[in-house]
């Protein structure tokens, strides 16, 4: 990534496009996928669930999981439609 800008705590801006950061406890394997307006292809949506073991953090197009907005959905559903996973460890300081 270049030319990354902060647009917010939650989010940035580079030359891959605009980045949304949001943070979700799971509840019974499932994660509720808050309510995004106005989603372009240039957008993605970084999910990180810390509650989760092994990889806790998914990358989505916006547009993919637009549909989704404001309801659960099981990790079934993300696994079927994330781009990208890994692991972020996280502590609180």
């Amino acid at each position: 990534m270049k030319d990354v800008e902060f647009l917010s705590p939650h989010s940035f801006r580079c030359n891959h496009g605009t980045f949304w950061c949001r943070r979700w406890d799971h509840e019974d394997s499932k994660i509720f996928i808050e309510w995004f307006d106005d989603e372009r292809d240039d957008e993605y949506v970084v999910y990180l669930i810390p509650n989760k073991r092994g990889d806790n953090c998914v990358l989505f197009k916006a547009k993919d999981i637009a549909p989704m907005s404001n309801k659960w959905v099981t990790f079934e559903w993300i696994a079927q439609h994330l781009k990208k996973k890994w692991r972020i460890d996280v502590s609180t300081t």
